[in-house]
């Protein structure tokens, strides 16, 4: 019983390691093709406007989501 509480654990571990990796590369996938938009001389198109108020939208969700998921971590122990 100790066994599978300690790989439930250790999966849970890995899971959450692997999704906070996924998320990382999101949000630097996110960044690097912001900056390829503002580096990019297009004029005055709509099209990049659209593109940079997507990507910031984007990132701007993803650091709040962040922000979140701390506070709620720290609410848990907190409260333990």
């Amino acid at each position: 019983l100790e066994f599978r509480r300690v790989l439930f654990r250790s999966q849970n571990a890995r899971k959450a390691i692997s999704q906070g990796i996924l998320d990382t590369a999101l949000f630097l996938s996110n960044v690097a093709q912001l900056k390829s938009i503002v580096d990019e001389d297009l004029g005055t198109e709509a099209k990049p406007k659209v593109a940079i108020t997507m990507i910031s939208l984007s990132l701007l969700i993803q650091v709040v989501i962040g922000i979140l998921i701390i506070l709620l971590l720290e609410i848990g122990r907190a409260s333990c």
